[in-house]
């Protein structure tokens, strides 16, 4: 198979979604990679294609990471953005959160 991605998605269960904060407002993240974040952008947050975004990250934890990037995707029917990260999650903390998440999760 012929997959594009240049890193590892995280998809979230909905009691594990971390929160990004843009411009005093805040959304709940479906998925994370070091390179992307898809979130819900709710009704009113209308970002223009390719416009920068910078952004913080809350993760259950408390661990807070800020990015930086721009408007990949906009779809306005399930109001989801896909922003484009050129400053992402850190590779450390992308692979702690991929084992909480297994471990939390895991199947006996």
């Amino acid at each position: 198979m012929d997959d594009k991605r240049n890193h590892f998605r995280l998809q979230y269960p909905p009691p594990e979604r971390p929160w990004i904060e843009i411009a005093g407002s805040k959304f709940e993240v479906f998925d994370l990679s070091e390179g992307g974040v898809r979130f819900d952008c709710g009704p009113t947050f209308r970002p223009a294609p390719k416009s920068p975004i910078q952004a913080k990250i809350t993760f259950k934890d408390g661990t807070v990471c800020l990015v930086r990037g721009s408007v990949l995707r906009f779809d306005a029917e399930k109001c989801h953005i896909i922003i484009l990260l050129a400053v992402g999650v850190p590779y450390p903390k992308m692979m702690e959160e991929h084992r909480r998440i297994l471990q939390k999760y895991k199947q006996d």
